[in-house]
């Protein structure tokens, strides 16, 4: 019988549900302890138990690679959402908004907002996001605040607002301001958690809370930010979501 060379035997991996006389050259019709990667094959190094210390029952989860080479797991549970770095579970869960306490007109020095538990967890320092991306009142800004009073509800910002915004209008912590975690209600029947990758910009639905998103800081999300209301291109994340999950299938 003669010998047939196989070149770029990492290139393509073990598939076992095609019989292995139909199978393409690079292609393994099975393995044992190894891993195929970077178009080549190599030892698995062992396993790692993980979920032990997980803080809430996993009902998704799925891993992360950044743009930096750091790699995640992200586990999803019927309220909360966290992220595993290897080491440690860090909560990303999203945070409790605030309520405009009457109406804010443009260049206003500050804000006031509803008194309560989340103005009263607040960060003393932060960035808060005001509006909506569309029409062409109460349009989207981010706002900056040094001060915030948690008896009276008046957040002093850093610079002042560019656009009016009308009384009851809903504020979202940005970034890493916190306040506390605004549970989502999920479950494993009607509401299960999927998510995807949008070119590193990680989005994820339950089909009954708003979509989510892990905001990407210079490309990177930071274990310091937590997840976010999908704010812009709502549409256009929906309908990618689902061309990802169609071809998933």
């Amino acid at each position: 019988m003669p010998l047939i060379p196989f070149d770029n035997v990492g290139s393509v991996g073990i598939i076992k549900d095609i019989p292995p006389y139909n199978l393409p050259q690079g292609a393994w019709s099975d393995g044992n302890n190894v891993r195929f990667l970077d178009n080549g094959v190599k030892k698995v190094a062992g396993y790692k138990e993980v979920m032990a210390t997980c803080p809430f029952a996993p009902y998704y989860i799925h891993p992360y690679l950044t743009a930096s080479g750091l790699y995640y797991w992200i586990a999803y549970g019927a309220t909360d959402i966290a992220v595993f770095t290897g080491t440690v579970w860090v909560d990303v869960t999203k945070q409790s908004t605030l309520t405009l306490n009457g109406a804010v007109l443009a260049s206003a020095s500050s804000i006031t907002v509803d008194t309560g538990t989340a103005l009263t967890a607040l960060s003393a320092t932060g960035t808060l996001r005001l509006g909506i991306d569309t029409g062409t009142a109460n349009k989207y800004e981010e706002l900056t605040y040094s001060a915030r009073d948690t008896s009276t509800g008046v957040i002093t910002l850093t610079g002042t607002t560019t656009y009016a915004h009308p009384d009851d209008s809903v504020v979202y912590p940005s970034g890493s301001t916190a306040t506390l975690d605004s549970d989502y209600n999920a479950n494993t029947s009607s509401r299960r958690w999927t998510a995807t990758n949008l070119n590193g910009l990680v989005v994820s639905t339950n089909g009954f809370d708003e979509p989510q998103m892990w905001p990407l800081n210079a490309g990177i999300p930071a274990l310091l930010l937590h997840l976010e209301i999908c704010r812009t291109g709502l549409a256009v994340i929906h309908a990618s979501l689902l061309d990802h999950l169609e071809h998933s299938l």
